[in-house]
Parts: C-alpha cells; sequence; structure tokens
C-alpha cells in the first residue's frame, strides 16, 4: 500500500546530545498516531547519538548526518529543509515535546489549511486560546520578529519552497541567532498565521542547561546574542527586514514599535536577569554578575542613540520616522502598563 505523505515534520538539528536526544524520540515516538515524522539530523556528534538513534526500529523516524560538521548555526537553519511533512515544525534537541497533544496539534493543522505558519506557546506561559490571524500586518504582528525561544516554530513546506531563506540566513553574522523570525515575518505576510497555545512543549530548565554547554553561543564570544550591542543589532536587522514587506508605511511602524521596545528590554532587563542566573552562565560559558542600574541606563541611552542610525540620512524623514515611531512606542506602552494594572 502506497505511503501518505506525513502532515508534520518534526525537525530536530543535534550535536553531542546523546542522552536528551533519545529521550526525546523515544517519548514522541509514543504517540501513536501515523501522520507524523521525526527528522533528526545529527551534526557530527562523536558521542552514541547515532547508534542510540538507530537502535529505535521505528519507519516514522529519519536520522540523518552531515558529511562534515557545518557547524550548530548552519544546522539550524537547515534542519526545517528536511522531511516530507506538509508542515515543518522545529525543535531543539533539549525541549520536551508532550506526546499525549500531538495529535491534536496535527489535528489543528489539518483543520486550518489557511494557516501558514505560526509557534506553539509553551506550557509555562500565561493560558490563552489558540488564536489565528489573516495574511498581512494581523499575522505579522502576531507572529513575526518575536524573539522566542525557537522550538515549536512552524511552517508550511510550500512557502519554505517559495522562499530563499537557506542562503539569506545562513551567515549568523549578518543577520543576528534568530532566522526563523524573519522567515516567520515573510510567511505570515503570504498566509495566515497561528499562535497555537495547548503547551505542547516545555522549555528545557536553567538547572539542565547548566549541566551542558552551549554548542552554539558561547557568552563570551562578540557575537553572543543576549549582548546588549547584538540585541541592538537583531532589532535593527528585523526593522530593515520589516521595510522589504509589502506592508503600509504606518503598519511597519507599529511592528516597528514592538521591535523596538523588545530589544529594549532584552538588552537592559533581559540582559541583567540572564547575568544574575549562574545556571544559564555556566550554559553559556561566562561568570555571573550584577547589572548595575547605572549600566542599564548607560546600555538604554546608547540602544536608543544607535537605533536612530536606521533612519533615512535627511533630516525630514529621520524626524518624520521617528514621531510617528514615538507614537506607536507611546501607545506600546500604555497597553503594557494597563495589562499590569
Amino acid at each position: 500500500m502506497e505511503s501518505l505523505q506525513p502532515v508534520l515534520s518534526i525537525c530536530i538539528p543535534t550535536f553531542q546530545r546523546e542522552e536528551s536526544v533519545f529521550t526525546i524520540v523515544s517519548k514522541l515516538l509514543l504517540c501513536e498516531r501515523n501522520d507524523f515524522e521525526i527528522v533528526v539530523i545529527d551534526n557530527q556528534s562523536n558521542d552514541n547519538t547515532l547508534s542510540r538513534l538507530n537502535s529505535l526500529t521505528d519507519s516514522r523516524l529519519h536520522v540523518l548526518q552531515n558529511a562534515t560538521n557545518i557547524g550548530g548555526w548552519l544546522n539550524v537553519v537547515r534542519s526545517v529543509s528536511y522531511g516530507s511533512g506538509r508542515v515543518k515544525m522545529f525543535m531543539t534537541d533539549k525541549d520536551f515535546c508532550h506526546h499525549q497533544m500531538l495529535g491534536a496539534f496535527i489535528d489543528f493543522l489539518k483543520d486550518s489549511p489557511q494557516v501558514g505558519c505560526g509557534y506553539c506557546a509553551f506550557s509555562d506561559e500565561a493560558k490563552q486560546a489558540t488564536r489565528i490571524f489573516e495574511p498581512g500586518f494581523e499575522s505579522v504582528r502576531a507572529v513575526g520578529y518575536s524573539w522566542r525561544h525557537p522550538t515549536g516554530y512552524f511552517f508550511r513546506d510550500e512557502l519554505l519552497n517559495k522562499s530563499n531563506y537557506l542562503e539569506a540566513y545562513r551567515d549568523s553574522q549578518l543577520i543576528g541567532q534568530f532566522p526563523f523570525d524573519l522567515l516567520l515575518a515573510e510567511s505570515a505576510n503570504r498566509a495566515g498565521a497561528a499562535i497555537y497555545s495547548c503547551g505542547l512543549f516545555t522549555r528545557e530548565d536553567s538547572a539542565t542547561a547548566a549541566k551542558v554547554q552551549s554548542h552554539i553561543t558561547n557568552g563570551n564570544s562578540s557575537d553572543a546574542f543576549f549582548k546588549p550591542e547584538n540585541r541592538l543589532k537583531v532589532a535593527m536587522n528585523f526593522a530593515k527586514h520589516l521595510d522589504s514587506l509589502e506592508l503600509t508605511y504606518w503598519a511597519c511602524r507599529r511592528i516597528e514599535a514592538s521591535i523596538f521596545l523588545h530589544g529594549l528590554t532584552s538588552s537592559t532587563n533581559g540582559f541583567r536577569k540572564l547575568l544574575a542566573n549562574k545556571e544559564l552562565c555556566s550554559h553559556y560559558k561566562i561568570d555571573s554578575r550584577l547589572v548595575s542600574f547605572k549600566e542599564l541606563l548607560l546600555i538604554a541611552f546608547s540602544y536608543t542613540k544607535n537605533y536612530s542610525r536606521l533612519c533615512d540620512s535627511s533630516f525630514v524623514s529621520r524626524s518624520t520616522r521617528f514621531a510617528s515611531l514615538a507614537v506607536f512606542i507611546i501607545a506600546e506602552l500604555i497597553k503594557k502598563i494597563r495589562r499590569k494594572l
């Protein structure tokens, strides 16, 4: 009998994570559905990753290995190009998927053909109903440029095939370490997007992360994603990419306001919280330290000043852009304050 194309491919790039990736895959295979597959792309691990995974005899599992170690970044970017599912979903080799909930997610994908991309909210996030957004501004604003931990990002394969993402996003030095956020924005502009809110995934906790050092991010490196200067770089890349989408000027400024604020928050308070977390610092190979209030103010000033370099060179266009952007930034701040009251 001819095998049917799976609805979902769960794409997992891995390196030196024998125990965690074996546990993840073993649990996923407990799901009794036959309309999904798991594709693991090993980046030349020298532990027992391959032998352990190959001991799992299940036709839904496909284990691949790169001919050479292509670097953690490129293995991540390439991962969603593998598999034959109509939808490709990214998952790291360290998070947890609740296999009992997987069938409901697959049914959601089958019942929502208008959804071209989106992400799954994590189990520790505030519970909300699953939301579907119209293509264009609504979808881009909802799921594009989200700055999220990427486990649970999903894309319809037809949109991936129309994108040049493999070439466009292969260089982390040019675009920062959030390639799927750009891809989400592009896909959301073309098709409907969704935030699936049924707690399908649980993130690796910081205590577990501390036991294994990151193979992608070295906190002592100049390109560590959490450093304020690199948060600024990501925000600038996002804003530049946003202007390449077919959206109105005012729609772009509304979305850019969220990009600006997220970058400002993550480069200040987010930076301080990470450096105060000894377990995460161990994961990223750096020493934990206290970030003073004075340092936060200097970071915020530098971020805002340097962000202005995005604007056009003429005084009028710079003033116009920042004036319109400021209106939406204030509106976003008011909404955030109201939600906390």
